[in-house]
């Protein structure tokens, strides 16, 4: 550790209007890896330290902690500080919190718990999902934005976006914490074969289909308080929205740069009610199969840049997004990370048997995850309000092509 310790150098990065929009969110991963042979010295505490560090050499910027600007934006301080790290490496919230007795929010969390009997180890990550890429610089014409959406994005500020804007990182932290936290949120994991509905944008309409289906029922038939907040949240809006996370760094030729966080461009379909609630059927389904298809063929580098461009406008212009959150219930976000390699993970006794993200993310996100190698199934992960859980577990489509694990 006193190497890597004397090896950071003290630099400021900052972090564009898009990089610090999600900085308020932590990126969880659980690893749960198996003690197959029952040896002593299964993932020893040695070795797990040298991976940890070799992991911070890589990416020393993990060690920094937020800074708010003058104007109004974040930075990124990069030093390391014994206070930031605990002994205990405590767990973390899904909404970024600062450090107890400090108010500095950490970049990265890990906790390691040893199974009992030694029977195996879980290990927790969580990292911030802001992904800054400061060697990066964007050059586009004076061209007209391809949709209204990306241009009020970060433009669109209210009282609540500005007073966000406005509080030091470790309040806005606290007062999201605290918000999330009135919401009852249920998350629920399960597992689909790979045999059907393995292409991406047929899973996104499927799941965009029963979920408007779920809160159109809810909202026209229950009587409780829960359903009837839902309902009255979903009044007047004449449109779903269904948000497709899409990895910006191969479209914009980066990579194989260092980037942490998931570097994420955001398309958002807009489906009339009547065709989100409409019947389940093989056309239905492939209409808005179509629209995904659309939505993020159209993530071309040039409209990234001018989503990019277009909030660098307004530095303090990251909290819109979430003040102007109205349609809880009523949207989902779709995040596909079949890819994201996370079963690669190997201290030498082997890969993980299961990942997982934290269920509970928040309202409305969705998502698509890998089984363990060499199986080509996959888990679908959905938190959304308690409500809307339990009516997808009693959607017949839903149930019949998938199998509940919790």
């Amino acid at each position: 550790m006193d190497d890597f310790v004397s090896s950071v150098q003290s630099q400021v990065y900052g972090l564009s209007t898009r990089d610090a929009f999600p900085s308020y969110i932590n990126l969880q991963y659980v690893f749960f890896y198996r003690n197959t042979n029952n040896t002593k010295d299964f993932m020893d505490a040695n070795t797990l330290q040298r991976a940890f560090y070799k992991t911070l050499e890589q990416f020393p910027i993990l060690v920094g902690h937020y800074r708010q600007r003058s104007d109004r934006g974040l930075s990124i301080a990069r030093k390391f500080h014994r206070d930031a790290w605990p002994k205990d490496l405590m767990t973390a919230h899904v909404m970024a919190l600062p450090v107890k007795g400090t108010k500095q929010l950490r970049l990265s969390h890990v906790n390691i718990v040893r199974l009992k009997d030694n029977s195996g180890v879980a290990l927790y990550l969580a990292m911030s999902r802001s992904e800054p890429i400061p060697t990066a610089t964007f050059t586009i014409g004076a061209s007209k934005l391809h949709q209204g959406l990306l241009r009020e994005y970060f433009s669109k500020e209210n009282f609540a976006s500005k007073l966000l804007a406005w509080l030091a990182p470790h309040t806005r932290a606290r007062l999201l914490s605290f918000a999330t936290r009135q919401v009852k949120i249920t998350g629920g994991l399960l597992h689909r074969r790979a045999r059907t509905y393995r292409n991406n944008d047929v899973i996104t309409a499927i799941i965009a289909k029963v979920n408007a289906q779920v809160v159109s029922r809810i909202t026209k038939k229950s009587s409780n308080i829960g359903d009837a907040v839902l309902s009255k949240l979903r009044k007047g809006q004449e449109v779903r929205l269904v948000t497709v996370a899409c990895d910006i760094r191969h479209r914009l030729g980066l990579s194989a740069a260092d980037l942490i966080g998931n570097g994420q461009f955001l398309p958002t379909l807009q489906i009339p009610n009547a065709q989100a609630e409409s019947p389940i059927t093989p056309e239905t389904l492939c209409e808005i199969a179509v629209m995904v298809r659309q939505a993020v063929d159209a993530a071309t580098p040039e409209r990234i840049a001018e989503f990019i461009e277009e909030g660098d406008r307004h530095p303090g212009g990251f909290t819109c997004p979430i003040a102007n959150s109205s349609s809880l219930g009523s949207s989902i976000g779709v995040s596909n990370q079949t890819r994201f390699g996370v079963y690669e993970t190997d201290f030498g006794y082997g890969i993980p048997e299961f990942a997982l993200i934290d269920p509970e993310l928040g309202p409305g996100l969705v998502s698509i995850l890998p089984a363990c190698p060499p199986s080509t199934d996959y888990y679908i992960n959905i938190s959304n309000l308690t409500t809307i859980i339990d009516g997808l577990n009693r959607n017949e489509f839903w149930t019949g092509i998938s199998e509940r694990i919790f």
